[in-house]
């Protein structure tokens, strides 16, 4: 026993061998199977005897020749008989996105002959009732088939749609022959947000964002995720409006410069919206001769116009704190009110700060002193 193409030995074979009269020969069932070398030898036939041998089973992946060979046995000689097998095929299905020709994992295929009998793996020997899924390739690859197969596409994955031009697929797996079938699904039209720093590009997670339709009409809130992502795959062709509702910590709530958005069929539109990191600066008032803090002491805070944007108080040991609430620019401070029993500094103070750091200022304040006269007398 061979192999049709390459006539390499095929093990594993098995065989039914009768007399033309249909009696069993050799073992109590007649049957033999090839060995490793593709043979098996039938011994102590009487010369003159007609052998019919006929192929029963065929090894996994190959195609069973059922056709029966006569052979007539004669005196002191080897009668050999070549049967030959022709190797199954391969069927490849390929899934892929239809834009960007990326492999779409996970979508599921019903695999059957045109009898509608299920295409089975490894030839028949591993059972799928006839499912399938796509590997991480995008691919199912079956091996050891022949014959007419119906490929059906059952169910994608979030975000796509199955088009139903070619949702089922025929084709002719010839033996030694190996199909490719490709099925294109078209991405749902939708709408992905993606917010990031400024500065750093890293991903922000926790903002809240409320995308309303041109009209107005609200069609949600909704909170990026831990990788600063917000994904709505059923958002229709149109245009909308993104505004900031919340943000995240350290940064300064942008609900005043909207973004619009125009999602088109079968494209995802991805909006990229930046914040940039709030400031902080933190100002220690102490006392010029002995460096204690300053209770008490009031400071405004002004921008870079001098325009007064905030008021600050230092606690118990002379400090005073504005946290992650200036943007980075140029900001002036003034001394409003100083602690008791202490003297007023009327000069402006000029801060830089910068995104996400704290400026620190030191700032001293003299006590308010009285004099002393001494006059002498004779």
């Amino acid at each position: 026993k061979v192999d049709a193409v390459t006539n390499a030995p095929i093990s594993d074979v098995e065989f039914l061998v009768t007399d033309s009269d249909g009696n069993l020969i050799g073992n109590a069932n007649g049957k033999y199977v090839t060995d490793s070398a593709g043979a098996f030898t039938i011994t102590d036939v009487a010369p003159g005897t007609t052998l019919i041998i006929k192929e029963t089973r065929a090894k996994a992946g190959y195609i069973l020749d059922d056709t029966p060979q006569t052979v007539k046995v004669k005196s002191n000689e080897i009668v050999t008989v070549e049967f030959r097998n022709a190797p199954k095929g391969n069927l490849i299905i390929v899934k892929q996105d239809s834009v960007t020709k990326e492999p779409l994992e996970g979508v599921q295929f019903k695999i059957a002959y045109a009898d509608g009998s299920y295409v089975d793996a490894e030839g028949g020997t591993l059972s799928s009732t006839g499912l399938y899924w796509t590997d991480k390739e995008g691919k199912i690859t079956i091996s050891g088939i022949s014959g007419t197969v119906v490929v059906t596409e059952i169910e994608t994955i979030p975000g796509y749609t199955i088009d139903e031009n070619t949702r089922t697929q025929t084709v002719v797996v010839n033996p030694n022959d190996t199909q490719t079938l490709y099925f294109y699904n078209t991405p749902v039209g939708g709408l992905q947000i993606i917010k990031s720093d400024k500065d750093s590009g890293k991903r922000i997670s926790g903002v809240k964002f409320e995308i309303r339709k041109m009209n107005g009409e609200i069609i949600g809130t909704y909170t990026t995720d831990a990788n600063g992502v917000i994904r709505i795959p059923n958002a229709k062709a149109g245009w909308y409006t993104i505004t900031e509702r919340k943000a995240a910590n350290g940064y300064r709530l942008d609900a005043m410069t909207p973004t619009q958005a125009c999602v088109k069929d079968g494209e995802t539109t991805t909006v990229e919206i930046t914040n940039q990191r709030m400031c902080s600066i933190m100002i220690h008032k102490t006392d010029a001769n002995t460096g204690k803090g300053l209770y008490g002491v009031k400071f405004v805070i002004y921008d870079s116009g001098k325009n007064p944007i905030m008021e600050v108080e230092t606690d118990q040991d002379g400090y005073a704190y504005v946290r992650d609430e200036l943007a980075p620019s140029k900001y002036f401070i003034r001394e409003l009110e100083a602690a008791n029993g202490y003297i007023r500094d009327e000069q402006y103070k000029t801060v830089y700060v910068e995104a996400g750091k704290c400026t620190q200022i030191e700032w001293e304040n003299s006590a308010v002193t009285g004099q002393i006269q001494v006059r002498k007398y004779a």
